[in-house]
């Protein structure tokens, strides 16, 4: 069972930027890490995804119906399993590529239930000049919303910096086991403790109204209710993770 999940959502597969510089670094962080640490990437060429159909069935019931159907079911657990979560896209159009927007959105409910908690998360960009910090920026909040703290975001522009990125492997991987290992413990931004505590508000409001009764119930059962902050409730996921 991996305990690093990364997708790699370039329709090119194993032959595109992102996926060579994941793998190169992923192998990196499991030779230097002290923790028995294995990885698994994910790309359009080795899972079949189906579109959202928008039938809110994840919201109000907690499982997608389309998730016997195709390789998500796979990939949920795994992801649930992990201990960090890596998201790699290709800047496409100054946005995130279909391939990762199709997975985002299968995954979209546990962003009302910060369903990743305790798991660190990792964002590669790859393009040839543009559009890497928005898109970057972009996944930093989706992992907010998910539960996962992202430790590192690397932006790869294959005009400016990649020769410099790939020599800087080692000291990046080095960086990440420090997390995998668990002997640091991330830190929460002000942005992440926010969104907690507005989502808190939103559902300790939503006690007796039916039409999200699946997702209140999940918040009381996780016990977030009883956390004022979201770097509390992190802790005690990532240390028991």
């Amino acid at each position: 069972m991996p305990n690093i999940v990364a997708i790699s959502a370039s329709p090119r597969g194993e032959k595109s930027e992102g996926y060579v510089y994941c793998k190169e670094l992923l192998t990196k962080v499991t030779e230097l890490a002290n923790r028995r640490t294995t990885f698994k990437i994910y790309h359009p060429q080795n899972i079949d995804i189906q579109t959202c159909r928008g039938d809110k069935n994840c919201f109000n019931k907690g499982y997608c119906l389309l998730d016997n159907t195709d390789d998500m079911k796979e990939i949920k657990q795994d992801m649930l399993n992990a201990d960090t979560i890596v998201f790699v896209t290709p800047i496409m159009c100054q946005n995130i590529s279909t391939d990762m927007k199709k997975i985002l959105e299968r995954i979209g409910y546990w962003g009302h239930l910060f369903s990743l908690t305790g798991k660190t998360g990792i964002i590669v960009t790859t393009s040839t000049s543009n559009g890497n910090k928005f898109v970057g920026d972009y996944l930093t909040k989706m992992m907010y919303s998910l539960g996962v703290l992202p430790i590192k975001v690397i932006h790869i522009a294959n005009l400016y910096n990649k020769e410099e990125t790939y020599k800087q492997i080692t000291e990046t991987a080095q960086y990440i086991t420090k997390f995998t290992d668990k002997k640091c413990i991330p830190a929460v931004s002000k942005e992440q403790e926010k969104f907690f505590n507005d989502m808190r508000g939103i559902y300790l409001g939503l006690e007796n109204n039916k039409d999200y009764a699946y997702e209140y119930n999940e918040w009381v059962n996780s016990r977030m209710f009883n956390y004022d902050d979201f770097q509390d409730f992190f802790t005690r996921k990532f240390l028991t993770n």
